[in-house]
């Protein structure tokens, strides 16, 4: 469960909570509740501190995502991929984050890492789009 999820949940759990309790004057109903939302805090205590040590990543893409990479001058300058593989390797002092994905039409695997996204392979269309414009701005 990602970071932003958890925290969506423990606000809305929270919200229930305190709707509920708010409306309810039952001593021991307030207390479940109040323990559940306890619960989610520590919980997202737990990430945050896992976040905080680098032992809980976030990932740019997923396997299935479709990423898009730019080949400027060909017929049909933005391609879009597959991902079918994301690595993190980590070693003492440095980690990186590999993402490889294919082309269905050409069969071209390709693979990209984290500082690639934003200049050589993008997550939506309107990304790529938007750098191809660029690029031909520039060449102009």
């Amino acid at each position: 469960m990602s970071i932003e999820r958890l925290k969506d949940e423990v606000l809305n759990n929270a919200i229930k909570t305190y709707e509920i309790s708010s409306k309810i004057d039952d001593p021991d109903y307030s207390t479940v509740l109040d323990k559940c939302v306890l619960e989610f805090l520590y919980e997202l205590k737990e990430y945050r501190n896992a976040e905080e040590q680098g032992l809980l990543i976030r990932l740019p893409c997923n396997i299935g995502d479709t990423i898009f990479r730019i080949n400027q001058y060909a017929k049909e300058p933005i391609i879009s991929m597959k991902v079918f593989q994301v690595l993190f390797c980590g070693m003492i002092g440095q980690t990186f984050l590999r993402i490889d994905a294919i082309n269905d039409e050409d069969i071209g695997e390709s693979s990209y890492f984290k500082n690639d996204i934003g200049r050589k392979v993008f997550l939506t269309r309107e990304e790529a789009e938007a750098a191809l414009a660029e690029m031909e701005n520039m060449e102009v």
